[in-house]
């Protein structure tokens, strides 16, 4: 797989190496991102506006938590361009962007998941 989009130092270090508030954390991730993200398609479809600054706010904590480096500052900048009310065509590339890239780092996390299950030396 590519480079891995994603950074777990921050939980790991916030939960004193519990390995298993991580593996927690990760399994939270993997199943609230898509549905976070459908939502975001949903809401930008029907220019819910508000909602869709509702549901960016609370992408925005999550991926601050998991260390999304490429993507912790895309999250703000398209809060405020929502709230600012910029124009559907300036939303319209966050959303694609964010199609592309959060379904990736979801499949990153749940393979890197499914290892630690297997027993690959219980770390992540």
């Amino acid at each position: 797989m590519s480079e891995k989009l994603y950074d777990l130092g921050f939980v790991e270090e916030m939960s004193g190496g519990n390995q298993e508030f991580t593996r927690q954390l990760m399994i939270l991730f993997i199943e609230t991102v898509p549905e976070s993200l459908d939502n975001i398609n949903k809401y930008f479809q029907s220019n819910e506006r508000e909602k869709l600054v509702s549901e960016l706010h609370k992408l925005k904590s999550t991926i601050n938590t998991v260390k999304v480096p490429s993507f912790s500052q895309k999250v703000e900048e398209f809060e405020k361009l929502c709230k600012k009310g910029g124009s559907a065509d300036s939303m319209k590339e966050y959303v694609l962007e964010f199609n592309d890239v959060l379904p990736t780092v979801v499949d990153q996390m749940r393979t890197d998941l499914e290892e630690v299950e297997k027993g690959n030396n219980g770390s992540l």
